[in-house]
């Protein structure tokens, strides 16, 4: 190496000397040059921040004893470090030539022609007439000094004192006497010199930001052109990268420095820098999770100190990516504001659950509850904790198969459609195959290959279902991009029969699978199983595209067992409640943008038409499968001035559910399970469809006459019309629910007989 560049660099110039670097590596990239910067402060991070910009940045601690005995001298102690700069440049011999650059400085433009200017030094001159130095841009020849003058730098090291003005220039002079070489001016231009003529000839090489006043601290005061030049090079980190990439100046090796680099950020946008707070809000909308990581990080790369905020969405996106050390540090980082540090404790304790730290995870769920004491999640979060911590790795005593179940297994007062779904899995497989001794496995859990080895050891099986896990954002992790955290890894190290039994596939209109994790965790999942059950053939459809041909036929056919639930066990048969009859209304607000659009004002003054439509008919209730389902209550009384009552079956026990869903006259459902868990207990349905899966499900019953679509125009009359003749003539209803839950019980029995024989 024959040149390098020596910057001088502290923490209340850290800013400045970002730009500093940057600016030159990018108006120089073919340079053969080490960067060296000079520091008596800086912190590892600091450090770290300037390896971003170039591959061969070097940082070297000042020893701070030398500091103290020139900062004695200084005007201004600061200023010593700018002496200390000129004199361990002076000691640099392996280097032809060394340019000492200040931190206030903006490289515009080629400074190759630094690299043979006449030594033993060169510099700009503060005038025609003073044969005085300009500090800010120095050329060191260190070779070309004498062993005297190396003498009189090590006294004035050893001494403190040396000639003030101008600080390393006025030692350089001092010592080294007039410059070798007079830089004209343009490679160290006062920014109080700068012209729009000057800059529009093209000529400037650096601008030097002398005086009090730095762009980093507020304000050029009076210099706003120059503060923009400075501004403008003040580039984020990746498009710093970019820049490089696309240079065809650039050496191999920084090019190389940063493809490296920019690839990691492959999914941010040149246009998503400008805002990078829209640009994730985006991504996580749209469910890419991955772009989210991407631009969290961009986000944390923008700054030097990382905001709490910027910490929390950080690990965020680091937990939905499964990324669970970046997602502790930034956790932990904003764990420390007031302001975030609830929601921060309540994400980091159900990552830690996520992995099976059960200590760390109730640990960090009382921290959420300390900072904010009414904050539910994180009650559930340590209810989920200790719950989980009990059934993990139990299996029961007694006769049948040890089967793991992996399923969705919600909180006591969670959507009662994922309370009961598990319950009816167990029930459907007991009905086929005798006797199980169940272990709860839940799906949001990691299962990699140590429990993959753990399984093969303790379980005979592992049956994963039900539900529509085929989902990417309820639970998005980036092991596998869907609802079970599970492992490739983990998949090809199972030795136990792998039952997928009636899983949906449950996209929302507008929603997709991004990237390629989940085609490839899916075509693992289909190759290792012995058996794979669609809940309807619209999910059957799009996971044999998913998997391709090679597989396609292992993908079949199972219905949602809820769908038969009422002839499993000992299930009551319930009939409908005396008196006016009861028109059972639910109303989804998950998602609610992919569901209603911009229409929602509009489905609920339609909804209000159906219900004075019924009026002296039925009586219309609110059926919640969850607390937020209660909000059409409301809604219609604030927005239409209808009032109806509530029945909540979440937090219910199962069979006071079934009671209260079995009395009804209908079922009016926007849920999935609205519409399977009555139809299960041969209650008439009909379905409002804001989602594919319904529409799915009315298909494979033969039934699509028993559904609207939400944003149909005559939604209120088509409700009014099915419903009226379900109430005038519900034995028919009845009885052809009765025939189609029939077929599907041929289909389940038939699949229970072969997950039968392949469990053995």
């Amino acid at each position: 190496m024959t040149a390098a560049f020596v910057l001088t660099g502290s923490r209340e110039y850290l800013p400045g000397l970002e730009v500093a670097l940057g600016s030159l590596v990018r108006a120089n990239p073919g340079l053969d040059a080490d960067l060296v910067v000079l520091h008596d402060d800086l912190e590892p991070a600091d450090l770290d921040r300037l390896g971003l910009l170039h591959p061969r940045i070097r940082a070297v601690r000042v020893p701070e004893a030398d500091t103290t005995r020139l900062a004695t001298y200084a005007a201004h102690p600061h200023r010593a470090a700018h002496v200390m700069t000129s004199l361990a440049a002076a000691r640099l011999v392996d280097y032809a030539r060394v340019i000492v650059l200040d931190a206030d400085i903006l490289v515009t433009g080629d400074l190759t022609d630094l690299l043979s200017a006449a030594g033993p030094y060169a510099a700009v001159m503060r005038g025609r007439d003073l044969a005085q130095p300009r500090r800010g841009v120095l050329v060191l020849a260190p070779r070309e000094i004498t062993d005297e003058q190396r003498g009189a730098f090590a006294r004035v090291r050893a001494s403190g004192d040396y000639v003030h003005v101008d600080e390393d220039a006025g030692v350089l002079a001092a010592v080294l006497g007039a410059p070798g070489e007079q830089l004209p001016e343009a490679f160290n231009l006062d920014k109080r010199r700068v012209t729009p003529e000057l800059l529009a000839r093209g000529d400037v090489r650096i601008i030097h930001y002398a005086g009090r006043f730095k762009p980093w601290h507020g304000g050029e005061h009076g210099f706003a052109d120059v503060e923009t030049l400075w501004n403008e090079a003040a580039l984020h980190p990746l498009a710093h990268w970019r820049a490089l990439r696309e240079d065809a100046r650039s050496s191999a090796e920084l090019r190389g420095f940063a493809e490296s680099r920019a690839a990691e950020f492959a999914l941010v946008d040149d246009a998503d820098l400008a805002d990078l707070a829209a640009a994730l809000k985006s991504a996580r909308a749209e469910g890419d999770f991955e772009r989210a990581f991407q631009v969290a990080r961009a986000a944390a790369l923008a700054t030097a100190e990382l905001d709490p905020q910027t910490a929390l969405d950080l690990g965020v996106a680091a937990v939905a990516t499964s990324r669970p050390e970046v997602a502790r540090v930034a956790l932990t980082v904003a764990q420390g504001d007031a302001t975030v540090s609830a929601r921060a404790s309540t994400v980091l304790s159900q990552l830690e659950w996520t992995y099976r730290e059960y200590d760390a995870a109730a640990t960090a769920a009382l921290a959420a509850m300390r900072a904010r004491p009414a904050d539910i999640q994180a009650r559930r979060r340590l209810e989920r904790v200790e719950r989980t911590r009990l059934e993990d790795g139990a299996i029961p005593a007694g006769d049948g198969p040890a089967i793991g179940h992996v399923a969705f297994y919600v909180d006591s007062d969670g959507n009662y459609g994922d309370v009961l779904l598990p319950v009816a899995v167990r029930a459907s497989l007991e009905d086929g195959i005798g006797p199980v001794r169940w272990a709860t496995m839940h799906a949001h859990q990691v299962f990699d290959v140590d429990r993959a080895r753990w399984a093969n050891e303790h379980l005979d099986a592992i049956v994963v279902g039900g539900g529509g896990l085929f989902l990417p954002d309820t639970s998005p992790n980036g092991n596998s991009g869907w609802q079970w955290n599970v492992t490739d890894e983990a998949l090809e190290a199972l030795t136990i029969p792998l039952v997928v039994y009636t899983v949906g596939y449950n996209i929302f209109p507008g929603q997709r699978f991004h990237g390629t994790r989940f085609a490839e965790s899916v075509r693992a999942l289909v190759s290792n199983a012995a058996f794979v059950g669609l809940r309807n053939h619209g999910s059957v459809a799009a996971v044999r595209e998913v998997v391709g041909d090679a597989l396609a036929d292992k993908v079949e056919y199972l219905p949602c067992v809820t769908t038969v639930y009422g002839q499993l066990g000992d299930v009551e048969a319930t009939e409908p409640a005396p008196g006016l009859p009861v028109v059972l209304l639910n109303i989804a607000y998950d998602r609610q943008a992919r569901r209603f659009g911009d229409h929602y004002a509009d489905f609920v003054a339609s909804l209000a038409a159906f219900i004075r439509g019924l009026d002296g008919r039925a009586e219309v209730r609110c059926l919640a499968h969850t607390r937020e389902d209660e909000r059409i209550v409301a809604d219609l009384r604030r927005q239409e001035g209808v009032d109806i009552g509530t029945d909540a079956v979440y937090g219910a026990g199962s069979d006071d559910a079934l009671t209260t869903i079995g009395r009804a006259a209908v079922v009016v459902g926007m849920r999935g399970h609205a519409s399977m868990i009555p139809f299960g207990i041969g209650v008439p349905i009909v379905s409002l469809i804001s989602h594919a899966k319904l529409r799915y499900f009315l298909e494979d019953i033969g039934h699509v006459e028993w559904g609207v679509d939400v944003d149909d125009p005559d939604l209120t009359a088509r409700l009014v019309e099915i419903v009226d003749a379900i109430l005038e003539d519900p034995a028919r209803y009845r009885a052809e629910v009765g025939e189609a839950q029939a077929r599907l019980r041929d289909v389940v029995d038939g699949a229970n007989a072969r997950i039968r024989a392949a469990i053995g």
